[in-house]
This record gives structure tokens, C-alpha cells and sequence, in this order.
């Protein structure tokens, strides 16, 4: 149980988190985004974003990766296989496998989504002085470590 302080500390860390967020979702909305960019869950733009950054990636990576369960993982895949982004190949690492790559289009919506991340985490480190930048980095280290996440 949190006591008095945590539970203010954990009420006003909340409501900065989500301004901050509302500000990512207020600033790129979807009439500014591509209509296949819009259309994507954080789900689906993860998968995307660890098919593009870990060649030859299977099924069962990015299970590791997402935790997601089988069932969800295989939908999504499936959704993003039905609209182009991805496409299932033999793993040339274990012919046993499903391999994914991203397709053209895949590849176009995904650079998309790079570029939007980081034009807002440009925006967000410009409200800080570089040594608050810094800070800032190790505390989200500190933090992704202590979560236990992973790329």
C-alpha cells in the first residue's frame, strides 16, 4: 500500500504523463498523419518497428519481445500481412519458422512512423536545457531497466 506522499507522487506523475501524451495525440493528429500511419494500434506500430529493426525475425521473437500472447500476435500479424505492411517467409535461420519482413509499403509506413516519433521527441527534449536532457535519458534508463523492457 502507498502511503500519503507515493500517493501523491504516483496522482501528479499520472496527470504529467498524460499531458504529455495528450499533447502527442493533440499535435499529430490524424488528419496529419497518412492514412495507413493513422490507422495502426501501438501493437501493430511495435511489430513493425522490431520487424524493421531485427533481421530475419520470427514469430516466436517477437513473442519474446511484445509478450503478447500467441493468438493476439498471430491476428495482428495477419491484419498487417491483409494490408500490405508484412509479408510470412521461410527464416533462413531456422527453415522451420516463419519469418516476417516488411513489404514496400511496410517499409514507407514504418519510416512514416519514425519520422513522426522523432519530430515529437525533438519537440519534447526542446522544452529542456541539455543537462536536463541528460537526466532525463538516464532516469528512462533507469526506469527501462527496472521494468525489465526490452528494444
Amino acid at each position: 500500500m502507498l502511503n500519503e506522499i507515493e500517493e501523491d507522487i504516483v496522482a501528479t506523475a499520472d496527470e504529467l504523463f498524460h499531458r504529455v501524451l495528450f499533447y502527442h495525440f493533440r499535435t499529430h493528429r490524424s488528419d496529419m498523419l497518412s492514412e495507413e500511419l493513422s490507422g495502426l494500434s501501438l501493437a501493430d506500430l511495435h511489430i513493425l518497428r522490431t520487424i524493421a529493426r531485427t533481421p530475419d525475425v520470427i514469430l516466436k521473437d517477437i513473442r519474446q519481445i511484445t509478450g503478447l500472447p500467441h493468438s493476439t500476435l498471430t491476428g495482428i500479424v495477419d491484419r498487417l500481412e491483409e494490408k500490405s505492411f508484412l509479408r510470412r517467409v521461410i527464416s533462413r535461420r531456422d527453415l522451420r519458422s516463419y519469418g516476417l519482413e516488411l513489404t514496400d509499403t511496410g517499409r514507407e509506413v514504418e519510416a512514416e512512423h519514425e519520422r513522426v516519433d522523432r519530430l515529437y521527441t525533438e519537440r519534447v527534449l526542446s522544452t529542456l536545457d541539455e543537462d536536463e536532457r541528460q537526466t532525463l535519458l538516464r532516469l528512462f534508463e533507469k526506469i527501462s531497466e527496472g521494468l525489465g523492457s526490452v528494444p
